[in-house]
């Protein structure tokens, strides 16, 4: 049978050309698609390393210094550092608080940030987002250490000289996960730093692509206030905190900011608010340019898809329709309902084959000259033919649905009929 399609298909060549390049710019079109919607999956379901169940933001804010009640200090005091950890004190005593992190640029979920890079040697440089947060910040967003799959050994660790670095950052640099006292160049340091250990891979979010490699430093206040950190800076400081889980969470945020509020300050220091870090989580989302983007690509993408597909179901539907006769005659000279649906079936795959040779070197030429997004997925054979596969697969199920019906009719012709209208 394949021979007798090819024949037919040569032998009506001209009216088929259209539909061949119809099927050859559509291949391309869809393999593009396919390939950005897989990229977007793998990106948005990859683990960013932080859990924020149960995780709770407290604002901090400062008294201003045109209030009343504004305390001034002499510059160097260290009241106002000790007025800071009153509060982050007062906070991790309460009963339903699991554990208590601050940071300076560093929570997740948020456009506050800092970056440096690590070298191995001097051959390749890795710009990574830093973490720099206290202790217990492994804690409140379960950040686990890739090695024994706990957190109290980073934040043992954090405290020491040396860094620690992501899962994906060490298998970036080194090839492998098991990298604790290997020694790294830090920004523009000239001697070597260790790596103290490797927590599992963290991002930002489930869009970011620009920094994917991470590393964690200790928050040590004092070294900072000794360094210059002033009363300002100390209440730029970021909090978070986990609940214990036999908490009631529904109106948490609100009964626990009611009845702590008077607690929660200490000097020119209180704390203002307090937000589920899920709704931190959810209108970071919402409001993130990447996703912003997904989503009008995916709107304009899904209308150019779904406008393709009717154009060719309907190109389908049509050529079918006109060929009835044809078919029905077919049924006149022996063949079965199901070999006659068989004949169109198979027909429409080969004339799409056919198109999906050329379309797959162009396809191979975009991916290969570095067209299409590299970020998220390298380039590789395997990446292609998944894209190839999908996009042959998707093709064939719309030439299916355009030849289904008037295929079913024909196939349904009375032999009397269909040789009266071949008459």
């Amino acid at each position: 049978m394949i021979r007798h399609i090819f024949k037919i298909i040569r032998s009506q060549f001209r009216s088929n050309l259209w539909i061949l390049t119809e099927l050859f710019v559509t291949f391309v079109v869809v393999w593009l698609m396919a390939d950005y919607f897989i990229c977007q999956a793998v990106l948005t379901h990859e683990p960013v390393g932080f859990e924020t169940d149960r995780v709770y933001s407290a604002q901090l804010s400062i008294t201003s210094p045109d209030a009343e009640s504004f305390i001034k200090y002499d510059e160097g005091s260290p009241e106002p550092l000790r007025n800071f950890q009153h509060i982050i004190d007062r906070l991790s005593a309460q009963p339903e608080v699991e554990a208590v992190a601050y940071a300076y640029l560093s929570m997740p979920y948020t456009n506050s940030s800092y970056t440096s890079g690590f070298q191995r040697d001097t051959t390749e440089w890795f710009q990574c987002r830093g973490y720099r947060v206290s202790p217990g910040y492994f804690r409140v967003f379960h950040i686990t250490d890739a090695n024994t799959g706990d957190t109290e050994n980073l934040e043992q660790k954090l405290t020491q000289d040396g860094w620690i670095i992501g899962e994906n950052l060490a298998e970036a640099i080194y090839g492998r996960q098991n990298v604790v006292g290997e020694a790294l160049y830090y920004g523009a340091d000239t001697l070597k730093s260790n790596i103290i250990a490797v927590s599992e891979s963290i991002r930002n979010d489930k869009y970011n692509t620009r920094y994917p490699w991470g590393y964690f430093d200790y928050l040590d206040l004092n070294t900072s206030i000794s360094q210059g950190f002033t009363e300002s800076d100390l209440g730029g400081l970021q909090i978070a905190f986990r609940i214990r889980p036999n908490v009631n969470l529904s109106g948490f945020a609100n009964r626990f900011f009611q009845r702590t509020k008077a607690e929660l300050q200490a000097g020119n220091f209180q704390i203002s608010s307090i937000v589920p870090y899920d709704d931190i989580r959810r209108d970071f989302l919402r409001n993130h340019n990447a996703a912003n983007t997904a989503r009008l690509i995916s709107t304009v993408g899904g209308f150019l898809l779904a406008n393709i597909f009717l154009a060719i179901i309907g190109t389908f539907w049509f050529r079918i329709s006109r060929r009835r006769s044809e078919l029905g005659l077919r049924m006149a000279l022996g063949s079965s309902r199901g070999g006659i649906f068989r004949f169109c079936f198979l027909e429409g795959l080969i004339l799409l084959t056919l198109a999906a040779v050329p379309a797959i070197l162009v396809c191979a030429n975009l991916l290969y000259g570095d067209i299409v997004s590299t970020e998220v997925m390298p380039q590789s054979l395997t990446r292609f033919l998944t894209d190839v596969l999908i996009s042959w697969l998707v093709l064939a199920l719309t030439i299916l649905l355009g030849i289904a019906y008037p295929a079913w009719q024909a196939a349904t012709l009375r032999p009397a009929d269909a040789l009266h209208e071949e008459g």
